[in-house]
């Protein structure tokens, strides 16, 4: 079972730190290949090939003055899969817990019964560097840590975009999900050749196209029981690193940030709310994006979207499509509290 990690970085002074955690945590590091798109002005070539599994990474380095942001980057790295039988999409500051793959492939295979397409997501955990060490931070024991808009926004006839952040459900089963995470996507690799992502976005709205035209190209998104992995987050009053949008690299370029933003932008209102967008970018033709209200709550037909969508369970799905009544729910299955990892 061979497994393909795909990785955009853009000046992330964590990637190499990223690549070697993830490497020597996993349970069979000889099946994990990376593709790596490196878009900075240091070229870490040198260092990966004095590193034991350097045949392993499919490397590209790209003046970050030539790059178009997170979705182009993202869709590069798809070009280095090799064919591998799973793929798991991360981001550049990332830590895992021991055996990740393991992990992974275990709950992806345990959910063949609810889907023949699934994909695991969410928000992964936080980890904070202390003293130049990562401090991993497990949110939520015993509870599912699912993706919900947040409240106090709308959609408009200009931007279909929601923000989601993490909510908590007290569950032994994954929740079914209608969103996912760009920095923790696992599936199936045959997902990079089905549902490629889209180079014409920048970076806000990727998520949102890469659910709708999963979802209806029949992919079924969860959010899975375990997390075995850490994201460092940027804090309130903390200023992001090594943004494409930074002066650094931007008073260079040509095609400014907010040019590549807009075009994105009007993309993504064409794609979920004027269906205009055809061929490998658009929407599939298994089922209608609507579908997705049930799941995350988020109605692109009709611009609208409900933030207290509750969860679904694979077990209380697998009830209502079996006819066994209601869901199953109970007022002690609400959602129970929020993370601060959104």
């Amino acid at each position: 079972m061979t497994l393909f990690v795909s990785v955009a970085s853009y000046c992330d002074d964590l990637l190499l730190q990223t690549l070697e955690d993830c490497h020597a945590k996993a349970a069979q590091p000889e099946a994990v290949f990376f593709g790596v798109v490196n878009q900075d002005d240091i070229d870490i070539r040198r260092e990966l090939d004095a590193l034991p599994y350097r045949k392993q990474i499919r490397y590209l380095h790209i003046n970050p003055l030539d790059s178009r942001g997170v979705s182009w980057a993202r869709y590069i790295a798809y070009s280095l899969y090799g064919g591998e039988d799973y793929f798991l999409q991360i981001d550049a500051h990332m830590q895992f817990d021991a055996g990740w793959d393991e992990i992974l492939i275990r709950q992806l295979q345990e959910l063949a019964k609810a889907s023949a397409k699934p994909i695991l997501t969410a928000y992964p955990h936080p980890f904070e560097m202390k003293e130049g060490r990562p401090e991993l931070q497990p949110v939520g024991k015993g509870k599912v840590m699912y993706l919900r808009p947040k409240p106090d926004q709308q959609i408009t006839p200009e931007s279909p975009v929601v923000r989601f952040h993490t909510l908590l459900h007290p569950a032994s089963e994954p929740v079914c999900g209608g969103h996912i995470a760009g920095g923790f996507l696992f599936t199936l690799g045959s997902f990079i050749e089905e549902v490629p992502y889209d180079p014409y976005l920048y970076f806000t709205g990727e998520e949102h196209s890469l659910a709708a035209r999963a979802y209806t190209y029949g992919w079924d998104i969860f959010h899975p029981v375990e997390i075995p992995l850490y994201h460092l987050y940027r804090k309130a009053d903390e200023k992001h690193r090594g943004q494409h949008w930074d002066e650094r690299f931007e008073s260079e370029r040509q095609v400014k940030w907010q040019e590549l933003r807009q075009r994105g932008m009007d993309r993504l209102r064409q794609l979920l709310l004027e269906g205009k967008i055809s061929g490998i970018y658009g929407l599939g033709k298994a089922r209608g994006v609507e579908g997705l209200q049930a799941l995350s709550g988020v109605d692109y037909p009709n611009r609208q979207f409900n933030p207290e969508q509750k969860p679904i369970t694979v077990g209380e799905l697998n009830r209502e499509q079996s006819g066994e009544g209601d869901s199953g729910r109970t007022p002690d299955a609400e959602p129970s509290d929020k993370t601060g990892a959104s």
